[in-house]
């Protein structure tokens, strides 16, 4: 894996890597967006974009 010309994984050493992401979870690993929105992660938590005729926070409206 490359980051802007750097190599910071090296295909030898990704099966031995566990968690390479800034996340300790993935926030959208828990189907958090409901009738079918899609679950966009952001630094500090998630947002949901909802399917048309969908509203609320977790697309529950």
């Amino acid at each position: 894996i490359t980051l802007m010309g750097t190599t910071i994984l090296k295909s030898e050493n990704a099966i031995n890597s566990s968690d390479v992401s800034t996340y300790p979870y993935h926030p959208c690993s828990k189907d958090v967006c409901k009738n079918g929105g899609h679950c966009n992660p952001l630094l500090e938590g998630y947002e949901c974009i909802c399917r048309l005729g969908f509203a609320g926070q977790h697309c529950q409206e």
